[in-house]
């Protein structure tokens, strides 16, 4: 096994793990959900309860991926296609963090979050 084999691995089975913790917290409790999120992404959400509503199919959805992602892990080799599927997600996520970098900063307590978005930031320079 290579190393670039092995880092796909650990990356696929943290990937998979976090999405089965969102998930599991999103559906079965989601005000903790909330909490959570809170710490890890800095934001606190004005208005929960369509944020709860919202979270049981997001958090189906994501406990599903989690899933999906440790039967992946268990054969990469067998079951590689999928993981063009979690790179698409992935390259999601980064652009939404991109593309909203001055919104996290705006509604974000947590700095880090902003500065890992703007990791991809353009720099302009004037003349």
């Amino acid at each position: 096994m290579s190393i670039i084999d092995i880092l796909t691995l650990i990356y696929l089975v943290i990937f998979s793990v976090y999405h089965i913790i969102q998930g599991i917290m999103s559906v079965f409790y989601s005000e903790k959900a909330i909490k959570f999120n809170e710490k890890l992404y800095g934001y606190k959400p004005k208005e929960t309860k369509q944020l709860i509503m919202n979270l049981k199919p997001w958090g189906s959805l994501a406990l599903a991926i989690g899933v999906i992602g440790l039967i992946v892990a268990l054969d990469i080799n067998k079951y590689f296609i999928f993981l063009l599927a979690f790179a698409f997600l992935l390259g999601l996520r980064i652009g939404y963090r991109i593309i909203f970098r001055n919104l996290l900063q705006i509604f974000s307590n947590n700095r880090l979050l902003y500065k890992i978005s703007n990791v991809f930031k353009r720099h302009s320079y004037s003349s």
